[in-house]
């Protein structure tokens, strides 16, 4: 079995989109929140990916466009 397809190579716009992203949650989820364990903590983000997936793009709510489509894995 040989290597998968390539990926096209990441563009400047794409690490300013992360970037954002990684910010916002900081923000609004993760600097809220105590975790108690690694499991709390992707059940949290997890909500919080799925809050941004299905909200409106409201000014101030998140960033739901640069959300939309990301998912965490579960945990075991």
């Amino acid at each position: 079995m040989g290597p998968g397809p390539a990926a096209a190579p990441p563009i400047p716009q794409q690490n300013g989109m992360v970037g954002r992203v990684i910010r916002t949650l900081k923000k609004q989820c993760i600097h809220r929140h105590c975790f108690g364990s690694i499991r709390h903590a992707a059940r949290v983000i997890g909500d919080w990916i799925g809050f941004c997936n299905n909200r409106s793009a409201l000014p101030g709510a998140c960033h739901a466009h640069a959300c939309r489509g990301l998912q965490i894995s579960s945990i075991n």
